[in-house]
């Protein structure tokens, strides 16, 4: 097994070399690699329990319901550090040049204003659900706390995207990148 530095995963950065980012990324990572074993046991256990034993596990609904919203929080920083969202390449070929640069950095500015709408909403209801003491129905667990959770990781992506914002506003067309060249032969050349 190689090196930690070395370790990249499938079609995403690489961890970083040291740092909050580093543990942020393994963190989070092992905490996806956890909920997804979960829902996998939990899927087959109650499968199992109920073809075979005909006794199906209570609660089971609501516990993948959970374990689905946290696995897909627990990504949401990872894939905006990687900026491996979902896009949509329709209009693609309509923007080049400095068109191109305006639309990524308006993008980004959207994006951004999304998660930081999405966690405050979320922080909100949890805030919301702890005053009114709302239990899961199944295993009498304040809801609040998954809220938060949620919430914070929502936090945690907005926190992200401000550097991607600042790297795309400042990687105009003809201007030097961060690590100097100037950009020549690239997508931004082409009007």
């Amino acid at each position: 097994m190689g090196d930690l530095e070395d370790f990249s995963f499938a079609g995403t950065g690489s961890i970083p070399a040291s740092g909050p980012a580093r543990w942020m990324v393994i963190g989070l990572t092992v905490a996806i690699a956890v909920l997804v074993f979960a829902l996998m046991a939990v899927t087959f256990i109650d499968v199992v329990g109920r073809y075979f034993f005909d006794s199906p596990i209570p609660g089971t609904f609501e516990v993948v319901s959970f374990l689905l919203a946290l696995l897909v929080f627990s990504g949401l920083p990872l894939v905006t550090r990687d900026e491996r969202h979902i896009t949509v390449t329709l209009m693609e070929g309509l923007f080049k040049g400095w068109r191109l640069w305006f639309q990524k950095v308006v993008v980004s500015i959207a994006s951004a204003a999304v998660l930081g709408f999405i966690a405050e909403r979320l922080w909100r209801t949890a805030d919301d659900m702890a005053e009114m003491e709302t239990l899961l129905e199944y295993f009498d667990v304040p809801f609040a706390y998954f809220v938060y959770f949620m919430a914070a990781l929502s936090f945690l992506s907005f926190l992200l995207m401000l550097p991607l914002i600042w790297h795309h506003a400042r990687s105009r067309p003809g201007r030097r990148d961060s690590d100097g060249p100037i950009r020549t032969g690239s997508r931004w050349d082409s009007e």
